[in-house]
């Protein structure tokens, strides 16, 4: 699927995450000086248990959808994290 995002010529380098600047933090950094001051929209979907949680991630970059990008997690936070690092990794930034 050819998308705005996927059909970029990726040249930003993220600089090292930090305990309190991850890869969501990056991202969102990232995505609003590409897109209308906006941050990387997640819609999460739970596939798991009250007790055992399974949280998916998937992101609108640019205003479309990229569920070839979603995280997995046990926490919605960590499922993002997952999402975004995978989006910082894509190449297309």
């Amino acid at each position: 699927m050819s998308t705005a995002f996927t059909r970029r010529a990726g040249t930003y380098k993220f600089p090292e995450t930090t305990p309190t600047n991850g890869y969501s933090s990056l991202v969102n950094n990232w995505h609003k000086n590409n897109y209308n001051r906006q941050d990387v929209y997640y819609q999460f979907v739970n596939s798991g248990t009250d007790h055992n949680a399974e949280w998916k991630a998937i992101p609108t970059i640019l205003g479309e959808e990229h569920p070839q990008y979603s995280g997995r997690g046990s926490t919605k936070p960590k499922a993002q994290a997952a999402s975004a690092e995978k989006i910082a990794k894509s190449g297309y930034c």
